[in-house]
């Protein structure tokens, strides 16, 4: 499994040391029986066509893991969703004019300039081939106000590079 699996976690703790920060493991697999593939099965049962990754964004990611990064002192959960969260002080910021933002992965706007923002926004990753914006769709924005989505203004390729 690519994303939650042994090698994935290794590498992440790999690139936490080479930063210098902090790596946590959180064992969420009974939570992820009970909130998605329950529901999946329940849904597909229904004839209906769920999309498990959904419910794991929303349920999972921004729901329990958030609550213990919380705990942490965290401020912000960081995604490698293909996706653009714009920030704002109530309003998107392409829309207030003022060009507040702060630098992504490529010093480029990220659109976050305060923690204290009250507005959040959605956007389509600029790659349409690897866009994933359609698995937060059902953020509400209390959760994306406080996450960051720093590969949605790149190319896989440019991630690449980078890394």
């Amino acid at each position: 499994d690519k994303c939650c699996g042994p090698q994935a976690i290794a590498d992440a703790r790999g690139v936490a040391h080479a930063l210098g920060i902090p790596h946590y493991v959180v064992d969420e697999a009974d939570q992820f029986e009970r909130l998605v593939i329950d529901y999946f099965a329940s849904e597909y049962q229904a004839g209906r066509t769920p999309n498990p990754c959904v419910m794991c964004n929303e349920k999972l990611k921004f729901g329990n893991l958030w609550s213990k990064a919380r705990a942490l002192g965290c401020d912000y959960i960081a995604t490698g969703h293909y996706a653009i969260i714009e920030h704002g002080a109530g309003m998107p910021s392409s829309r207030r004019g003022d060009g507040a933002a702060a630098p992504d992965a490529r010093g480029e706007s990220a659109g976050v300039d305060d923690p204290g923002y009250s507005y959040a926004i959605l956007r389509k990753g600029i790659d349409p081939r690897k866009d994933q914006s359609y698995f937060l769709f059902s953020l509400r924005q209390p959760q994306l106000r406080r996450a960051l989505t720093p590969l949605g203004r790149m190319t896989k390729p440019e991630i690449r590079k980078i890394a």
